[in-house]
């Protein structure tokens, strides 16, 4: 296994599991969630090409699909967080590195991509890479969400501190 695995691994053990449970409930109330931060951005379409970057335990790719997107898929590295989201959603979960699922993907064969609390976890050498390679794989027209932490917030320091992943 290498280190990158093993740390996602870990994360989940650690961290992710703390508030995530699985149970339709919580996917529902998380889709509600989710929804209303994110409903401006998603596509018009419900044929949309979708794919959810560090999709954890599937929670947007449910949403998606609560809403009728057809397609959506997610990709991770945490096959344990995939193992939990394949019980409530239908879609594919590709247990992938995400810069690698990026590059063996189409050009321009997407409409819609997120990237919800993840792009802080990679190198900025590598973040560069993933969005060329987001830029690529999108459609013209087509839409990135991207969430971070919000470093100016009063707990910007505390959040940029508390999970040893976050590189920067």
């Amino acid at each position: 296994m290498n280190s990158t695995v093993e740390i996602t691994n870990a994360y989940y053990q650690t961290t992710a599991t703390r508030s995530h449970e699985a149970t339709l409930a919580y996917y529902e109330e998380n889709a509600a969630a989710l929804l209303r931060r994110f409903r401006r951005w998603l596509p018009e379409s419900k044929d949309a090409n979708c794919l959810d970057l560090a999709c954890g335990c599937g929670e947007f790719v449910f949403l998606l699909e609560t809403l009728g997107y057809k397609n959506v898929a997610g990709v991770d590295l945490c096959e344990e967080e995939l193992i939990h989201g394949r019980k409530f959603v239908k879609a594919p979960l590709f247990d992938a590195d995400v810069l690698d699922f990026l590059r063996t993907s189409s050009t321009a064969s997407l409409n819609f991509i997120t990237a919800l609390n993840f792009l802080e976890h990679v190198s900025k050498e590598k973040l560069l890479e993933i969005l060329r390679e987001c830029s690529r794989v999108l459609r013209p027209g087509g839409t990135l969400v991207a969430m971070v932490p919000n470093a100016v917030s009063p707990f910007g320091s505390l959040t940029r501190h508390w999970d040893i992943t976050h590189e920067w």
